[in-house]
């Protein structure tokens, strides 16, 4: 593989990882990664020495970084909001996000 190709091939892994990140699920947030790393080690085995792609394809590859850098942010503030949110709201949201019944009444009595 060329280091053109290789250049081209990273960005097009990037660009499936963006259209994943529209949809931030935990599901696609695990394939995001294996797409990003997979692009990583696409530009990791480039040779070191007298490797020049497109600048086309260099600027392509550089956007697609910079729009998953904010995706990637903008989810995991997203979900931080969230996390937040339910934490504040007390006990009564179970780990799959149903919400617990409320507890039977409680009565206190004194004699004397």
């Amino acid at each position: 593989m060329s280091e053109t190709s290789s250049c081209a091939a990273a960005t097009a892994k990037l660009a499936s990882a963006r259209q994943l990140l529209l949809e931030a699920t935990p599901e696609n947030m695990a394939k995001v990664a294996a797409l990003v790393q997979e692009a990583v080690d696409g530009l990791r085995a480039l040779p070191a020495k007298d490797v020049h792609p497109p600048a086309g394809e260099v600027l392509a590859l550089g956007d697609e970084v910079r729009l998953i850098t904010a995706l990637l942010h903008h989810a995991g503030r997203f979900h931080l909001g969230w996390a937040s949110l339910l934490a504040a709201s007390g006990s009564e949201y179970g780990l799959a996000g149903a919400i617990f019944p409320e507890p039977p009444g409680r009565r206190v009595s004194v004699d004397g």
